[in-house]
């Protein structure tokens, strides 16, 4: 059982703020064909990309210290497009 140690900083004493973002990728071509991805990939539609722009520039107003992001590609296309829409 763990106890209560008075030598442990509680982090809402230094005003620190988290925040977070979840988000799904971007709209991919098999998105538009209406076909279950699953596990496999499948690249972003140019509307997708588009979302993904859109998406950069309202994130932007904003301070983030990492994008955590899938390993499929759709998922770091999206990610890459956010990010470097700043």
């Amino acid at each position: 059982m763990f106890g209560y140690n008075s030598s442990i900083t509680v982090m809402r004493e230094q005003n620190y703020t988290t925040r977070f973002a979840l988000m799904r990728h971007a709209t991919t071509i098999w998105n538009q064909k209406k076909l279950i991805q699953g596990w496999l990939d499948s690249p972003l539609a140019p509307e997708g990309e588009e979302q993904a722009r859109q998406w950069g520039r309202v994130l932007s107003r904003y301070t983030w210290d990492r994008i955590l992001v899938s390993s499929k590609g759709r998922a770091l296309q999206t990610a890459g497009i956010i990010n470097g829409s700043y």
